[in-house]
């Protein structure tokens, strides 16, 4: 696959990893000792990106937090309607921002210093327009806590995100069809989580990132049944969130 297509970037999701570890330090473990064990699948495409010269974006989501991490600790019922695998305490934000950060650092850290890849980026987010419960607010801080501390490992390591399932993709409210009437009660107790100006998610990450002098080196979101045209007129869309807010 390598040889015939010589890919510039390889997007490498570590799945529902986290969510089996027990503490920090069983994650740190696990990931060094059995995720990426010099005989599984995901140190070879690490070592064959590495022979390529792609560039090797990783990341976390689709969201799955571990109970340690999670805000809503122990709520294992179904967050999602239709698909009923994923729990409320998955989907969840972090309860500390901080130690989110460090997961990510510490990720990122083995992989640059450790297995030695240089060409190395980090995404956040994967459709968390219709299944982050939560705020738009607190999924914008957990973009930031971990843009932050990929650039603390290296300034070189690219960030970005959040991979909505349209570049008009909106946060999804507490009234959001495919939520459980758990995750619609935990909504209603906490203002509902739509964004106030009902702008798009991607134009509310280029504001806060602008605003908060947040790092953002690349925006991604998916393309369902798009001809060219609308790809380019994506591009433009976005080209000109990023020009209104200085960041072009």
């Amino acid at each position: 696959f390598f040889q015939d297509n010589h890919p510039k970037a390889i997007q490498f999701t570590f799945d529902l990893f986290l969510p089996k570890t027990r503490s920090f330090e069983d994650y740190k473990q696990k990931f060094k000792n059995e995720f990426f064990h010099p005989s599984g699948i995901p140190y070879l495409i690490v070592q064959k990106a590495k022979e390529a010269d792609a560039e090797l974006i990783v990341g976390f989501d689709p969201f799955a937090m571990p109970d340690w991490l999670s805000l809503r600790q122990g709520d294992r019922r179904p967050a999602l309607a239709n698909e009923s695998w994923w729990t409320i305490e998955q989907l969840s934000p972090p309860r500390d921002y901080q130690l989110w950060g460090e997961v990510v650092s510490s990720a990122l850290s083995f992989l640059r210093n450790e297995l030695g890849v240089k060409k190395l980026g980090f995404y956040v987010g994967h459709e968390p327009n219709s299944s982050w419960t939560g705020t738009e607010e607190s999924l914008l801080r957990y973009y930031e806590a971990a843009a932050r501390s990929a650039k603390k490992i290296s300034s070189e390591i690219k960030v970005g995100g959040l991979g909505p399932w349209s570049v008009m993709a909106k946060k999804e409210g507490g009234t959001f069809e495919r939520f459980t009437p758990a995750v619609k009660e935990i909504a209603k107790k906490e203002g509902r989580w739509e964004n106030p100006k009902n702008d798009p998610l991607l134009k509310s990450l280029i504001e806060y990132a602008s605003k908060n002098n947040v790092p953002l080196d690349f925006i991604n979101w998916h393309c369902f049944t798009h001809n060219p045209n609308q790809f380019v007129a994506d591009g433009e869309t976005v080209s000109q969130w990023l020009k209104e807010n200085h960041l072009d």
